[in-house]
């Protein structure tokens, strides 16, 4: 399955590259704004799940209420399968139904998530992980709880501010069974996770990022090709423009 995952996300990509000469196949998701893709395949079709963004046109962030489950046979034509609200995590509050990822570990489907927490104790993001036994729906919060909070991970610099720390979840089961759930913004971190899949494992640690290429920002994704492990993430690039008029 990983090998097939990974094989699907570079389809992806590549249908993002030829752009020019396939206007009619972007974007994949045309009835609503999406955001935050994360992709499973299960038996021999692929899920997607993203944000679904309902900010106007004149607004100024996102305004993310729910997340959306698509599911495709082929690539190219996608089903919205349904989607699941924010409400589900009655813990966390506000639009901040953020970037999420999937995964299957013995027949049931976890989702783990990215909400902004209510707790004032443990202000800003946190993650979430819900449960079901269909790729496609029914997902349920699996702990009534957040898995990870701010003051798991804060810094001293930031105490008491709203952390955004603890977004961008991913996951990934080793080939000898255990799983890991990586997560961050600015501040990269990773943790073990119980073969139950809705508690950690041990301590969260800290990546030391500094002899990483660039600057991680958010956003990683785990996978592993002929033995090595890849890690993919986003970063932050500032270019200024200069004009005369």
């Amino acid at each position: 399955m990983k090998k097939t995952i990974i094989m699907l996300l570079m389809v992806l990509l590549m249908i993002g590259s030829f752009v020019p000469i396939s206007k009619a196949d972007n974007p994949v998701i045309k009835d609503q704004f999406s955001a935050d893709p994360a992709a499973i395949v299960h038996d021999g079709k692929a899920y997607l799940y993203t944000g679904h963004d309902e900010a106007a046109t004149n607004g100024d962030f996102f305004v993310l209420k729910k997340w959306s489950i698509y599911s495709s046979s082929d690539l190219s034509n996608w089903k919205l399968e349904g989607s699941m609200p924010r409400t589900e995590f009655e813990w966390a509050t506000g639009d901040s139904a953020w970037a999420s990822q999937a995964i299957e570990r013995d027949g049931k489907f976890y989702w783990y998530v990215t909400v902004d927490n209510s707790d004032p104790n443990a202000p800003g993001f946190a993650l979430g992980v819900a449960v079901s036994d269909n790729p496609a729906g029914g997902f349920k919060d699996a702990i009534g709880g957040p898995l990870v909070i701010s003051t798991d991970t804060e810094n001293p610099e930031n105490m008491g501010s709203d952390s955004w720390d603890d977004i961008d979840p991913t996951v990934y089961i080793d080939d000898d069974g255990q799983a890991y759930l990586y997560w961050g913004n600015t501040h990269l971190y990773y943790a073990k996770l119980k073969e139950n899949m809705i508690e950690l494992d041990g301590d969260i640690h800290k990546v030391d990022i500094a002899n990483m290429p660039g600057t991680f920002t958010e956003a990683p994704f785990l996978h592993k090709y002929e033995g090595k492990y890849y890690l993919t993430y986003a970063k932050l690039s500032r270019r200024v423009s200069l004009c005369n008029e």
